[in-house]
């Protein structure tokens, strides 16, 4: 028999604060006391302390502010299901389960997950959702911390914005908006009239 459980080493279910999900293996051959396995070890998933269900061992879409947040939610439950198969399937597979292996199932598991993200979208739209997942789940960092939830947030609002913008560029040139568009000067400067026109604060003309 065994069993993976999943928890937060927090007490506060309020604040912005990042906390670290655990995960706590247990394991019984027998029904003996001395056959018994029990450890944790950390996932290095990090979910906002307000978002995390004790009971349901998982974060609570519902309490997402925006709808990035939700999509982040999202893959944090995923990732934790998908987890937690690896984890019995290797449990199977080993006569002794160790926090070792069972590390390395989870860090094989999120670099794989990484490995097929690292391509970079062409395409404005889905670069900008890429980027802010990226951001969400800790993989891309400014001076080595993670973004704070305001600045997430703006690039949320920029990605509006360029979305608007992009289609207003198919209208007036018949062409899909990609970041090589701006390579040229004239979408460079369609992009900073549509701006002023549509009275956007200079905060976003700058980003």
């Amino acid at each position: 028999m065994a069993s993976v459980h999943y928890f937060t080493r927090s007490n506060s279910e309020k604040g912005e604060k990042e906390v670290t999900i655990w995960a706590r293996i247990f394991i019984a051959k027998k029904e003996k006391q001395s056959n018994r396995v029990v450890f944790q070890v950390s996932t290095n998933i990090k979910v906002p302390s307000y978002a995390w269900d004790k009971v349901k061992e998982c974060a609570i879409l519902e309490k997402a502010k925006t709808e990035i947040e939700q999509r982040r939610f999202g893959s944090i439950n995923t990732y934790i299901s998908e987890i937690k198969t690896h984890i019995h399937s290797e449990i199977l597979k080993n006569e002794e389960f160790t926090p070792d292996i069972c590390r390395g199932v989870i860090r094989t598991y999120l670099e794989e997950k990484q490995t097929k993200k690292l391509e970079v979208p062409k395409d404005v739209h889905k670069y900008i959702k890429w980027i802010i997942q990226e951001m969400n789940e800790g993989r891309r960092l400014f001076k080595g911390n993670k973004y704070d939830y305001d600045t997430i947030k703006q690039y949320g609002n920029l990605e509006g914005v360029l979305n608007r913008f992009a289609s207003y560029y198919k209208k007036q040139t018949g062409k899909s908006l990609v970041w090589d568009s701006f390579e040229s000067k004239n979408t460079a400067d369609m992009y900073m009239t549509y701006l002023e026109e549509y009275g956007y604060m200079v905060k976003t003309r700058n980003k």
